[in-house]
């Protein structure tokens, strides 16, 4: 089964298709589009492949960018691709390979993704793509809500942070999941007995996170296949210690169809080394 991600309206149904991609996400940024549910990141196997059926590209620029890591562009590229007549497709984080005026297709190249400036020290190179009015095609807020409509890859899912550190970054860690409890959409889930949700973003250091099901509970974010409650962390200043190591993580971060948990640091990780076995346990309190 194929990851499909929609966009719909009266005027246009829009697929995007993420083959190509080792994971995404929705929520794990701290950025308005991500917290409203219209941008999505994706993280390619290599280079960033055009993920919708056609388009033609009608603007290119580079434009200047704060600088939150020393390894970072302070330009930031902004591709512009044209899908239908009412629609285009935003694109950042990408060194674009492609021309104005040139007609692309599902998984032609678009370029090389970049450290941008407005990544912070323990983020992946990623493609962000939020799908927007043609007349509205430049702000930071005014996309189109993204929904979920199959998903390629389940993973094994715990409710506990415990398991071996199979990457050590200066500033992240990945770990593997030891004891797990079933499949989802991410590795990471909270609840109860009646009740489980799978958690996808960076917590707390981006100040929420948020909780999907597949239910149909009223007043949650329809995200097609599930839904989403936003759950917001009373500080970004909590930390998660290691017992066994002592390191410090400052949040954790998780990815739908991405079978690691990510704890990341705001400080270079010293104490930690790739098979060493991490215990944080449950991420709330209410599950402990």
């Amino acid at each position: 089964m194929k990851t499909n991600i929609i966009y719909t309206s009266y005027k246009d149904f829009i697929s995007m298709f993420l083959d190509e991609a080792l994971f995404f996400s929705f929520y794990n940024s701290p950025y308005p589009a991500h917290k409203f549910s219209t941008a999505i990141d994706i993280y390619p196997k290599d280079e960033p492949l055009f993920p919708f059926d056609e388009g033609r590209v009608i603007f290119i620029k580079w434009f200047n960018a704060p600088r939150k890591r020393s390894d970072a562009l302070d330009k930031e590229p902004l591709i512009l691709v044209q899908l239908t007549p009412f629609t285009v497709a935003k694109i950042l984080h990408v060194e674009p390979r492609v021309r104005v005026g040139e007609k692309i297709y599902y998984g032609d190249p678009l370029g090389r993704l970049i450290v941008s400036g407005y990544m912070y020290v323990w983020s992946e190179k990623h493609m962000h793509i939020e799908i927007r009015p043609l007349h509205d095609p430049l702000r930071v807020r005014g996309a189109y809500r993204l929904k979920i409509l199959s998903l390629r890859k389940e993973v094994p899912t715990t409710n506990s942070i415990e398991g071996i550190v199979t990457h050590r970054n200066t500033y992240y860690v990945l770990i593997k999941p030891s004891k797990t409890i079933g499949y989802g959409p991410t590795p990471l889930s909270t609840g109860n007995d009646k009740t489980q949700y799978f958690l996808e973003g960076g917590y707390p250091h981006y100040g929420y996170i948020a909780m999907i099901n597949p239910g149909k509970n009223k007043g949650e974010i329809d995200l097609g296949l599930y839904n989403a409650s936003l759950y917001e962390a009373p500080t970004r200043d909590t930390v998660l210690v290691d017992k066994e190591t002592g390191q410090v993580f400052h949040g954790v971060s998780i990815h739908f169809s991405r079978e690691y948990i990510k704890l990341v640091s705001r400080k270079p990780i010293n104490n930690v080394r790739e098979g060493d076995y991490i215990t944080l346990g449950k991420l709330f309190m209410e599950d402990r």
